[in-house]
């Protein structure tokens, strides 16, 4: 499981994630992630994926630019997205 918070002083919400490895490729088995009011998001990790992993996550209002992280670990991943 990849979970956090994504927000920008107050929390991100309905905003778009995508959680990717190296090589690009979605590791959630999740189609589509989107964050909750709170800023919450989280997915539930393919069978066999490994970190390192890519967390993009987009203002659907497009005032913020896109937040980027890297989560270095695996199982149990904690990303927040604060900024």
């Amino acid at each position: 499981m990849v979970e956090g918070t994504a927000a920008v002083g107050a929390a991100l919400a309905n905003a778009n994630v995508a959680i990717t490895n190296a090589a690009g490729q979605s590791v959630c088995e999740q189609a589509t992630i989107v964050t909750a009011a709170t800023g919450a998001y989280s997915c539930t990790l393919k069978a066999g994926q490994s970190a390192p992993f890519i967390v993009v996550v987009t203002d659907p209002s497009g005032g913020v630019e896109p937040l980027v992280s890297v989560a270095t670990s695996t199982p149990g991943i904690l990303c927040p997205m604060l900024v």
